[in-house]
């Protein structure tokens, strides 16, 4: 789906999306699949069952509820936004390698990670139950909360 001055909503699909709005929000319920949604002024919601997930947005926050059944496929999964902050909720099991980092603001993790190295405030890379593919988790302006479903 494209719109080039508009939001775009989807409840209750299941598939591979490709989702493009040059202004708007965007919002995603019930769905199980693969994702790609972009934006370039505006927020994102996006709530289900996932395999694959790209989600960029110029400016505007993401909330992303990542239901239990979802798996990164061996590419993993980018959720990046340049002005905003990023709240995403997964399930306790979810396996991942996490990258996370924000140019202004701060992170909070409330789910267990394995961590090599040093901590910053700003940047964490680390194992979330074991690890798996790349979950990379990016701001230029905004806090990152990382919370279990």
């Amino acid at each position: 789906m494209h719109s080039g001055d508009g939001h775009i909503r989807v409840d209750g699909t299941a598939g591979q999306a490709r989702l493009d709005t040059g202004d708007g929000h965007i919002e995603v319920r019930n769905f199980n699949g693969a994702l790609n949604a972009h934006t370039g002024d505006g927020s994102m919601t996006i709530d289900g069952v996932l395999s694959d997930v790209n989600l960029r947005t110029g400016d505007g926050h993401i909330d992303l509820t990542v239901r239990p059944g979802s798996k990164m496929g061996a590419t993993g999964w980018v959720i990046h936004t340049s002005d905003g902050r990023v709240e995403a909720r997964l399930p306790q099991d979810f396996a991942a390698e996490l990258y996370a980092h924000t140019g202004d603001g701060h992170i909070q993790l409330d789910l267990p990670v394995t961590v090599n190295g040093s901590i910053e405030r700003s940047r964490i890379r680390g194992k979330l139950n074991g690890g798996g593919p790349l979950l990379e988790i990016t701001t230029g302006d905004g806090g990152i909360r990382i919370s279990k479903f």
